[in-house]
């Protein structure tokens, strides 16, 4: 009896088990992870999440680079040009701010609100 109710508590751990609850076919079934799993799982890929982040950052801002060589092409010396390059070199510091700013964040929360904050800051300029 010792040994199954050990059994039910590592299960229980693991896997959330309600017992003595009724289940209900028609009761929505809980897709993803649960609370303590998804924090849990992101602390564990923390590290490495910023990694990647801080490539495909590097990734985004290749290409701002080159657009600046193909808008003199286009455009020359003139007034759309020297704005489109004021605009591309805005985004390029502020790109190299958000590789330094993800290298000294300590958790994933302030990650997520780092990453939005540079996303937007790159929609709104793009």
């Amino acid at each position: 009896m010792k040994l199954c109710r050990k059994l039910i508590n590592i299960a229980s751990k693991n896997i959330k088990i309600e017992l003595g609850v009724r289940h209900s076919m028609f009761r929505k079934p809980q897709l993803g992870l649960t609370g303590d799993q998804e924090v849990s799982c992101r602390e564990l890929f923390f590290r490495k999440d910023i990694k990647q982040v801080r490539l495909a950052i590097l990734l985004f801002a290749f290409p701002l680079i080159l657009f600046a060589f193909n808008d003199f092409q286009l455009l020359g010396l003139s007034t759309e040009f020297y704005g489109l390059i004021a605009l591309r070199f805005e985004l390029l510091f502020f790109t190299i701010f958000e590789i330094v700013q993800i290298s000294k964040v300590k958790n994933y929360k302030k990650y997520d609100q780092s990453l939005i904050v540079y996303s937007l800051h790159f929609l709104i300029f793009v």
